[in-house]
């Protein structure tokens, strides 16, 4: 013999315990409580500083987060022999770095100029990460002679997405006058932002115009390469 016992829901709880989202994908927060209710209870959505009821049934689907989905959401189960308690989550939205000013594909200097700067930025949530690399090696700024990085970040709505500004400024005690671009700063520079989901980046090549500069060669370089009629 099978007895069921009418009872109104007890405890509520929602799942997963600490949601994140990411901006642009799917994501279900789940409501039950222990015990359940019976008769089988009708559950209602609801959140913080909305006024209106979002949705009933034990889970709440976005079918596409957005950052202002972020905030806190309560759910409650409720039968004919009364209500269960009320239980809240906090939801979190992430973004992926999304590049605003790119670098410009190429750029064209001369040795000897001076001031030059270059600067890209990005926006993201969690706050990105700024990363510079010239030629596919990373260019600390703490170790750097010839190269200095200045970052900005700034965040005005909560649960917004960060804006963070990068500046490579060439200048360094080894750079003539610290300021003067030289023939070798020819090469692809590349900033990159990262957070916890994804990386983005941007690339430019740099071409220095200059007089004609000796490099050594050696004569082992010569016979190797060289008609033996050009020794």
């Amino acid at each position: 013999i099978e007895i069921n016992v009418r009872h109104k829901p007890g405890k509520t709880f929602i799942t997963p315990d600490n949601p994140v989202a990411i901006d642009g994908q799917k994501v279900t927060l789940k409501c039950g409580s222990n015990p359940p209710g019976y008769p089988v209870p009708q559950y209602k959505w609801w959140k913080e500083g909305v006024n209106s009821n979002l949705a009933v049934g034990s889970e709440y689907t976005i079918e596409s987060a957005r950052l202002n989905n972020a905030g806190r959401y309560y759910c409650q189960p409720s039968n004919d022999l009364g209500d269960g308690s009320e239980a809240s989550i906090d939801l979190d939205v992430h973004q992926a770095p999304k590049i605003i000013t790119p670098l410009q594909p190429t750029i064209i200097k001369r040795a000897g100029d001076s001031g030059f700067q270059i600067t890209c930025s990005a926006h993201g949530k969690p706050k990105p990460n700024i990363r510079w690399f010239k030629d596919g090696e990373e260019i600390l700024d703490s170790e750097s002679a010839v190269y200095h990085i200045s970052n900005s970040e700034q965040q005005t709505i909560e649960n917004k997405a960060y804006n963070v500004l990068s500046t490579l400024k060439y200048n360094g005690y080894d750079r003539i006058k610290q300021t003067q671009l030289m023939h070798t700063d020819r090469g692809q520079y590349t900033c990159q932002f990262d957070n916890e989901v994804a990386k983005a980046e941007s690339s430019m090549f740099l071409r220095i115009e200059h007089s004609p500069v000796m490099v050594p060669v050696s004569y082992t370089h010569l016979r190797a390469h060289e008609p033996l009629s050009n020794l």
